[in-house]
């Protein structure tokens, strides 16, 4: 492996600032290397590029059923909860007996997904 693919691989340019970042792991391609840069950037532009990145990825764990579609109406959700735009309380029915709950602590927005199962027999 020459020099040039090394450092092709190892270094990013993100694109919010211009800064080249060293990466912590290798990237494939130059626009995977770029990405990451964005992500592992600290710069003031890319910050909220990373936040709603790691917003996803949280949102996806919690609601791994849910279309993509429905994550970026819970994560502009979050955003707006953030920026004063809703309240906390907020929730949003996602699926038939699931629901996705915002309430802030702090500077952070907490969703939680509540699953109603009722249980009923005859006796």
């Amino acid at each position: 492996m020459t020099e040039d693919t090394m450092t092709r691989f190892m270094v990013g340019c993100c694109p919010c600032c211009g800064q080249t970042v060293t990466l912590s792991t290798p990237a494939e391609t130059r626009g995977e290397a770029d990405a990451m840069a964005t992500m592992e950037c600290t710069c003031v532009n890319g910050e909220p590029v990373s936040r709603q990145a790691n917003e996803r990825k949280m949102l996806q764990e919690v609601f791994p059923d849910i279309s993509p579609e429905a994550g970026d109406l819970l994560c502009q959700v979050a955003d707006m909860i953030r920026s004063g735009d809703l309240y906390s309380g907020t929730s949003i029915k996602v699926m038939e007996n699931v629901v996705a709950k915002f309430k802030t602590s702090g500077a952070a927005v907490v969703v939680t997904r509540v699953e109603k199962r009722e249980h009923q027999r005859s006796i």
